[in-house]
């Protein structure tokens, strides 16, 4: 862990004292490092030394590292912890969107003016999103629905429904640090009109097409996308056990802080756009 600092400290109803402070957990290719997270909160329990004006708090003893895994802050009896539904502690996270009411750990990219997407429509599992001209390449609010990331070593995947009719509407799966340094990976049609999965890069040196292939059918199409530290590959499937390999081994460097510039971390999001006819 680098950069840790900014540090609050607080007692807790329980007798604890603990400190919330910010980090940044970075990977190391070739002697530089590399965060796709941005600066994080963490806690660490605090203990007090010495007595009276010579009281002094101590967080960790002089050279010791930030442990990555501790005991959580005591609980008052009768308090319940909320971990979710669908959203515990083994590190998986999945949402089928079976209510009305969009989970609040999803978020949107700047200030939304309209209503854009629906969950539960119609009693029937799922998210629908509106295709609007907002796209992540500009800087206003798109169809967007994020998540942030958690490491450098993640997988994400999001089965998507759309019918696209011409090659600039697009619905599907976003790895996104700013509107600058982003991957895409969606569903929409080809030159030819026909559907396909197509994979688009931006970075400093601008937005390239990567990859694209067609599709056998206009259905439900699941992508996927796996990184580790500075690689990250994207796949698609029809049924969720044969994935298909769409582009190779990208560059996971350009959603880090490091490159892209700023503090906060990159985000994972389900994402449609359409220009306007």
């Amino acid at each position: 862990m680098t950069c840790v600092g900014h540090a609050d400290i607080i007692d807790t109803p329980e007798g604890e004292w603990w400190a919330v402070f910010l980090g940044v957990l970075p990977y190391r290719v070739n002697r530089f490092d590399w965060s796709p997270t941005g600066r994080s909160t963490f806690l660490l329990p605090v203990k007090w030394i010495g007595s009276g004006d010579a009281r002094q708090p101590v967080i960790l003893d002089k050279g010791m590292r930030v442990p990555m895994v501790l005991d959580a802050p005591k609980v008052a009896a009768g308090v319940r912890r909320s971990a979710g539904a669908q959203f515990g502690t083994s590190g998986v996270e999945r949402d089928d969107f079976k209510t009305a009411v969009v989970d609040p750990m999803w978020f949107q990219v700047r200030t939304p003016q309209e209503t854009w997407y629906r969950a539960y429509v119609n009693e029937k599992p799922g998210l629908e999103l509106e295709a609007r001209p907002e796209s992540i390449y500009g800087m206003g609010n798109p169809s967007m629905l994020c998540r942030w990331v958690k490491g450098s070593t993640f997988s994400t995947s999001v089965a998507v429904k759309f019918d696209a009719k011409r090659s600039d509407e697009l619905a599907g799966l976003a790895l996104y640090q700013n509107e600058q340094c982003n991957y895409v990976l969606g569903v929409t049609a080809g030159a030819d009109g026909k559907p396909c999965v197509s994979l688009a890069k931006s970075d400093k040196d601008g937005k390239k097409a990567v990859a694209s292939a067609a599709l056998p059918t206009d259905g439900a199409v699941m992508l996927k996308a796996e990184a580790k530290n500075e690689v990250v590959r994207f796949f698609w499937s029809l049924d969720g056990k044969r994935w298909n390999a769409i582009g190779g081994d990208e560059d996971a460097k350009i959603l880090t802080t490091d490159y892209a510039g700023g503090f906060v971390g990159s985000v994972v999001g389900l994402y449609a756009t359409a220009k306007a006819e």
